[in-house]
């Protein structure tokens, strides 16, 4: 392991009142709270004008392996922290440190490069403006976010300061994956209980208490405030997602949303698609939403498409907006469970779902063993969709889920003897990822012609 005095002694410390009691740094008492909660970092305004705009765009380059899933941190101060642990999982993840005082973030990217950490960068930036910007142009997919000790500004006054806000929240909501763990710490209770308020009250995620730090070694400021005698106060929260399955939710959400993109556009998946797409082919598009990737698939030339959604809102208002610019679209009202209430066998050449099983799959407590709720819809979207596909039809699937999972549903295992013979969809099974975002998956399933195929597998 990376030795942190090591970390400390080569770091020229910018000005910041603090003195050293056995090898650990006891921070300035200005501005105490109680007895054992110290300032232990420079206040800096968030809400400033200047911090808005971020002026450097992402260095991705700097990893010398890219294709490694990330860890964010927020508010990493000098990075001692995070070059610990990224020196200690250097072949199995990349680190990402944000943080908002430029000197600071420099300074740690020096040190970093000088002890030739090539699986950790540091970016200055304000979270609550440019969240949106990092994680819409990550290299690779997220698999956790850490919060360790952010500044509690303690005033009332100046609590709006605080990094973990209801926007925040929110916004990490919309991009995260339920499997992606943000881990909070910190040794201000005040603070404790506000982050976790926040956090509940966005009602879209759910929590559990952590025993111990994320990486299992200690931070600075946790090392201290243990041998002072203080508590740490540690939170897990994942997003969600049951939301999702309710129709109350997407209308209310299409009610002021404008427009919004799940997981890949069109333009990062449209030369794998283009392969298994004709411009004559009638294309419907399930769970299409208020997304761009329908009217963006229509600018391509490929102009007999139906998109289905069971929001009569979304599919009202889309209606409207195309109605001049893509006016051949059709846009239904429906149940993508019950698609052949709604269509004839072999309606369409090719049925795109981006995101819509996934849906469906939002309260899935393990992945290796489904309710029978989950694998019954499961079964009514996929045997729905190789109905209403011609002959020689094409199923293509977008999704967060890994396919060593998805396969088995896409597929008609059966899940619960974990038997792969029955298969009833008649049709191949091949995918490809999709490395944009938080890293995605194309699953591409054609129609075989065959009166009865276990399907090819590629």
């Amino acid at each position: 392991m990376l030795n942190s005095h090591l970390i400390r002694d080569t770091i020229s410390w910018p000005r910041v009142a603090f003195k050293v009691r056995n090898r650990v740094r006891r921070y300035s008492d200005v501005q105490k709270c109680k007895q054992t909660q110290k300032r232990f970092r420079q206040h800096v305004n968030p809400l400033s004008d200047h911090f808005k705009k971020l002026n450097t765009f992402p260095e991705w380059n700097k990893f010398h392996n890219s294709k490694l899933p990330i860890h964010l941190d927020i508010g990493c101060a000098h990075g001692e922290y995070l070059m610990q642990v990224a020196k200690a999982n250097e072949n199995e993840l990349n680190f990402i440190g944000v943080e908002i005082r430029q000197t600071v973030i420099q300074q740690a990217q020096r040190i970093a490069s000088q002890l030739n950490l090539t699986n950790l960068i540091f970016l200055h930036a304000n979270i609550n403006y440019q969240l949106h910007t990092i994680l819409d142009n990550m290299p690779s997919k997220l698999s956790s976010i850490s919060i360790f000790h952010p500044d509690p500004w303690f005033k009332r006054c100046h609590q709006k300061r605080r990094v973990i806000t209801s926007e925040f929240v929110d916004t990490l909501a919309e991009y995260l994956d339920p499997t992606v763990p943000i881990y909070v710490q910190t040794d201000v209770l005040d603070l404790h209980k506000y982050m976790d308020n926040v956090f509940m009250e966005s009602k879209r995620y759910v929590t559990s208490t952590m025993q111990n730090n994320a990486f299992s070694i200690a931070s600075d400021r946790e090392k201290y405030v243990v041998k002072e005698g203080g508590s740490i106060y540690r939170s897990q929260y994942n997003k969600d997602n049951k939301e999702y399955k309710t129709r109350e939710y997407w209308n209310k959400r299409y009610e002021s949303e404008e427009t919004y993109d799940w997981l890949a556009k069109y333009q990062d998946v449209a030369q794998i698609m283009g392969r298994c797409l004709q411009m004559d082919d009638r294309i419907l598009v399930i769970g299409c939403g208020n997304s761009t990737f329908s009217a963006d698939l229509y600018e391509a030339g490929y102009r007999n498409i139906t998109n289905l959604d069971f929001s009569e809102i979304v599919i009202d208002r889309m209606r409207e907006k195309h109605k001049n610019c893509q006016p051949d679209m059709k846009w239904i009202c429906g149940d993508m469970t019950k698609l052949t209430e709604i269509f004839d066998t072999g309606s369409f050449e090719v049925v795109i779902d981006k995101a819509a099983m996934d849906a469906i799959m939002v309260d899935v407590v393990s992945v290796r063993d489904p309710s029978e709720e989950i694998i019954a819809q499961a079964a009514a979207m996929c045997g729905g969709i190789h109905k209403v596909l011609d002959v020689t039809g094409v199923f293509i699937q977008i999704s967060f889920e890994q396919p060593l999972f998805r396969k088995r549903f896409l597929m008609g295992d059966d899940l619960r003897s974990g038997k792969s013979r029955l298969r009833p969809y008649k049709w191949t099974f091949e995918f490809h990822p999709i490395d944009v975002g938080l890293g995605y998956f194309m699953y591409v399933c054609k129609k075989l012609q065959s009166i009865y195929g276990d399907g090819d597998e590629q």
